[in-house]
């Protein structure tokens, strides 16, 4: 090799070490990152990082502020009680990759603002996220009950300045625009610009107000009066060449000049309410358009073109978000409303859905073309541009409590946070892993009809040997006629020959691969015994049955043998513990499908009855909330039914086309009924609107709930013991859950009762 050859080689090498270095360094150091846009230059870690690893936790107190990450150090704030105000806000800085602590600054706050009301059992503590200044150093902090702070990073986070809103002010509570009266306090990010810190006053000298950074001495307030919104930040946007901002009021979408000599100035404005004032979602802009979603009031998302003088609605789609903010990469804007929906940036048509994520968020990496998303406690990897909805890569068990804070991704570090303030921090960057060489092992097997038999695996396994007949065997001349792979690649259930009624059969397995590579192969043969004992239950109409016979594992299998087996799944195995005949859940858990459950949705809308029936043990007569038994939903407000105990009396909640989407107007409610014993808890509700609450066979609340049940959402998923935002747990012992798509008859309610949680009582 020549010197100029060498020389060549060590130019090319350097170069490329550069470029990757210069991917993994993108700072995070604002709401929704570089570009105010959930979007970074970063790249995913995909594949050898891919699922990610944890490198710490700490909870950080309470708030759904979002962390930020600077040149190494991760920014965050949350509230703690106790102190003059009632409690306090503490700034932390943490090492990024280590969670070292490196200094902290507490100041004394409440939880909430003076004005707020409502919904205070959704939120508390700071909403607003940091801004960092590289420039100067400075971090900016605004505090729910409106202390704009000035703090010096290089100086472990001395206090520069620091004045309250409100009382420098005289801010008023926010109006009432229908639904109900909210007022959540200060939520909007300071935006650094320049010399300036600009903040979402809400005063009524100026909705939004500007700062010198070093002094925090007013230099100038907005045109526009309007009391403030309640969105995460404001948003920078071009409008005919011209810096503008785009802010989501109480009452408008309103453009604004920032360019010098027009500062505050207004572009344009139209009208946009929300009722409770729930515009929570960010807009997000490009040049000079700008998408908007809110839910309640509106249900949809709307594209403006920003001209000077005018805002003129480009689409409108009715696919929407409540709390995630829009995200636009290349041709697509994405919006999270539990399922993750792509639409169409040129005219706004759904392009996929997919995914159920709650209240959660996502950002794009541009160095690979990926899309991260977060929330209802997982982690995702997708492709952005891909035709339809795709999981390339999930970590599961993230959070516990509703992800209304953004993922933050900067120098491979993936930070998470939950409104509670567990914060962990994963990396995205390859580590070596030692191989795989631990072959699938079988769990556990149960007859489950007269032809049909459930398996689980200690793992996923593949689907060519799980779903091929010839590695199953049966006893005493029965055959094998099929296999199906369940949707966690964990579970088969087997076709067979029919099972002769009382009689125990030895079930052997062989063949079985994982899903490693290269792939590990069962060594040698499992065996297990299964004995098929009929059921004494009804079993028309049955759309899901869970028996929790299983004894071990994370799986919670739907036993109906009707249509795809809908299976749960336990996603912190320590926080229950399997009894004799069911699940305890002493401490809060969630019990949840991977997926939508379609097939309930479709029956219960074709018939407009349902059934819901649970076998339980309640830890105590004093849960609220209500705490969630058995839901079909989204989140707290978002439900198709859910049968809840509130203190010592069941609630459910239904939705029809008359009950609202919370079915609360009305739901049904019984007269007591809870005990701490096992007890047979079922709701009918007839296509007429009758319904019932029954316990132990005798009704403790009927009433007429109007309506159908065409209008069910057929994204949501089926959850037991908590609700999908994992905020209202449910403790006790769950011993058998049925969902029926008619309503049954009493004697029919009184022939499961008579059956007992295992159904398998002698004929009589």
């Amino acid at each position: 090799m020549t010197d100029r050859t060498r020389l060549r080689c060590c130019f090319i090498f350097c170069a490329a070490t550069a470029l990757a270095s210069v991917s993994w360094a993108a700072d995070w150091p604002q709401w929704r990152g570089p570009s105010h846009s959930d979007i970074t230059s970063e790249s995913s870690g995909w594949p050898g990082g891919w699922p990610p690893k944890k490198l710490w936790s700490r909870n950080v107190g309470k708030g759904c502020t979002s962390p930020i990450i600077v040149e190494g150090k991760l920014y965050v704030m949350g509230w703690t009680p106790g102190g003059p105000r009632g409690g306090v806000d503490t700034l932390y800085c943490f090492n990024a990759r280590t969670g070292r602590e490196l200094w902290k600054q507490p100041y004394p706050c409440p939880r909430y603002g003076r004005f707020a009301t409502g919904d205070e059992g959704e939120y508390g503590g700071p909403t607003s996220t940091p801004a960092f200044d590289k420039a100067a150093g400075l971090l900016f902090t605004l505090s729910t009950d409106g202390d704009l702070r000035c703090w010096d990073a290089t100086q472990q986070g001395k206090p520069l300045w620091s004045k309250n809103l409100y009382d420098e002010y005289k801010v008023p509570r926010r109006p009432f625009v229908g639904g109900g009266l909210r007022d959540y306090g200060y939520t909007a990010a300071p935006l650094v610009r320049d010399d300036l810190v600009i903040a979402e006053a809400g005063a009524p000298e100026g909705t939004v107000m500007a700062f010198d950074k070093k002094t925090g001495q007013r230099r100038w307030a907005s045109q526009y009066k309007g009391p403030a919104g309640h969105t995460g930040g404001l948003v920078p946007m071009k409008v005919a060449g011209k810096d503008c901002l785009a802010v989501l009021t109480t009452h408008d979408l309103v453009v604004m000049r920032l360019d010098n000599g027009h500062e505050g100035e207004t572009v344009a404005t139209t009208k946009w309410e929300t009722h409770f004032i729930c515009n929570i979602a960010t807009p997000a802009a490009v040049d000079d358009r700008v998408v908007v979603t809110s839910c309640h009031s509106h249900k949809e998302s709307k594209l403006f073109e920003a001209q000077l003088g005018s805002l003129r609605a480009r689409w409108t789609s009715g696919r929407y978000a409540c709390a995630s903010s829009p995200v636009i990469y290349r041709d697509r804007v994405f919006v999270i409303n539990d399922a993750l929906q792509c639409l169409d940036l040129a005219t706004g048509a759904l392009k996929w859905r997919g995914g159920a994520f709650g209240h959660g968020s996502c950002l794009v990496t541009t160095a690979d073309s990926k899309l991260i998303a977060f929330g209802a406690r997982k982690l995702v990897l997708l492709d952005p541009l891909a035709d339809g909805y795709s999981e390339l890569s999930r970590l599961d068990g993230v959070a516990s409590a509703t992800c209304y804070p953004h993922v933050t991704l900067s120098d491979g570090v993936l930070a998470c946070k939950d409104r509670d303030g567990n914060l962990v921090c994963f990396s995205v960057r390859s580590v070596p892993s030692p191989p795989d060489t631990t072959p699938p092992g079988l769990v556990w097997a149960a007859a489950t009809a007269p032809t049909k038999a459930v398996l689980h695996f200690s793992e996923p396994v593949d689907e060519g040997s799980a779903e091929d007949p010839g590695n199953y065997a049966v006893s005493d001349g029965v055959k094998i006629l099929a296999a199906a792979l369940g949707e966690n690649q964990d579970s088969v259930t087997l076709t067979a020959s029919t099972l002769e009624e009382g009689a125990t059969y030895t079930l052997t397995v062989s063949g079985i691969r994982d899903c490693a590579k290269p792939a590990n192969t069962m060594a040698k043969a499992a065996q297990a015994a299964i004995r098929f004992v009929p059921t004494r239950r009804v079993a028309q109409g049955l759309v899901a049955l869970y028996t929790f016979e299983e004894g071990k594992g994370a799986a919670v299998s739907d036993v109906s043998g009707v249509g795809k087996p809908l299976n749960l799944r336990l996603e912190d195995e320590t926080a229950a513990k399997w009894v004799p005949g069911g699940l305890a859940i002493p401490s809060p858990a969630a019990i949840e499908s991977a997926g939508p459950a379609a097939k309930i949705v479709e029956a219960c809308r074709k018939s407009s009855e349902i059934t819901v029936e649970a076998w339980i043990k309640p830890a105590n007569a004093s849960q609220g909330g209500p705490s969630r038994i058995v839901s079909l939903s989204q989140d707290p407000y978002k439900r198709d039914f859910t049968l809840g105990q509130d203190g010592a009396s069941f609630d459910v909640r239904l939705r029809t086309t008359r009950t609202g989407e919370n079915g609360m107007n009305p739901s049904l409610t019984s007269q007591g009924g809870v005990a701490t014993e096992l007890s047979h808890v079922v709701y009918t509700r007839d296509a007429s609107g009758k319904a019932t609450i029954r316990v132990n066979g005798a009704v403790q609340g009927s009433g007429t709930i109007p309506g159908d049940l065409s209008n069910w959402d057929e994204g949501f998923r089926l959850a037991l013991a908590n609700e999908l935002t994992h905020d209202r747990p449910w403790l006790g012992e769950l011993h058998l859950v049925a969902i029926y798509s008619r309503a049954l008859t009493a004697p029919e309610v009184e022939t499961n009762h008579r059956a007992g949680p295992e159904g398998k009582t002698p004929r009589e």
